[in-house]
Parts: structure tokens; C-alpha cells; sequence
């Protein structure tokens, strides 16, 4: 995860994330995340010490994981409210500008709606895959 976090970062691609999200649920979603990672590396941890996790600490990072697939869509709807909202309020036909205006408003909800859906998704299925694994050893 550290490497392919490293890898986003030098692509320029968290950076994207954090500009276009204009509600910040990207960065709620990232944090539960790196939470998640870090506890299943904690109880993996403890597992190889000889104390295996319980069956609800599993079920909670479940949880944690469709927390975020939940929020992705939350983050869609807020993208959708900020299209919808102020870019055809003050529209006028005839002024260029009006125009030019309800299309950059237009672009950043639509922005926000694509990423926090994206980041909530991967995470999400990341989270998943890592738990599934844990699940299946300890």
C-alpha cells in the first residue's frame, strides 16, 4: 500500500484527487483507509503472536469497508447538487460568459461526483481484498 500510495503521489495523481474534490470526502474516505490498513496490519500482527482475531474486530473492518463505498456516493450526490445548484441559476443564452461560467461549475460537480466515487470504490475493494486475506489466515 505504501508503495502504491508513494507511486500516486509521484504521478501527481493525489494532488488531482485533493484539487477536483471540492466536498473533501476523498481525504474522510483515504483516512478510513490508511485505518483500516494499519489495524489489519495491528491484528496481523498480534495473529502471529498467538492471539487471532475475533470475529467481530472482522466484522467491524467490514464494516469500515462499505463505510466507504457509502461515502464514494455521498461524494457523488454532492457533485451532482453542485451541477445542479448554481450553473444554470444565472444562465443567460445570449452572454458568452454566463455560458463559460455554467460549464466550469458544470465540470468541477461533475469532477467531484467521478472522483470521490472512484477513490470510495478502490478503497473500498482494496480494504476488501486486504480483509478477505487476514480472514483467510488468522
Amino acid at each position: 500500500m505504501g508503495f502504491g500510495t508513494y507511486g500516486l503521489y509521484q504521478l501527481g495523481k493525489l494532488q488531482y484527487i485533493f484539487e477536483v474534490d471540492q466536498s473533501g470526502i476523498s481525504i474522510i474516505i483515504l483516512a478510513i483507509f490508511a485505518m483500516v490498513t494499519s489495524w489489519i496490519g495491528w491484528l496481523t500482527y498480534k495473529a502471529n503472536k498467538g492471539t487471532p482475531a475475533t470475529t467481530g474486530q472482522v466484522d467491524d473492518l467490514y464494516q469500515y469497508s462499505d463505510f466507504m463505498t457509502v461515502l464514494g456516493l455521498i461524494g457523488t450526490v454532492i457533485g451532482l447538487i453542485i451541477i445542479m445548484g448554481p450553473a444554470f441559476a444565472d444562465i443567460d443564452v445570449s452572454d458568452p460568459t454566463t455560458i463559460e461560467m455554467a460549464i466550469k461549475i458544470i465540470g468541477s460537480g461533475i469532477g467531484t461526483a467521478l472522483v470521490t466515487t472512484l477513490v470510495g470504490s478502490v478503497c473500498s475493494l482494496l480494504a476488501k481484498l486486504q480483509i478477505i486475506n487476514f480472514d483467510g489466515k488468522s
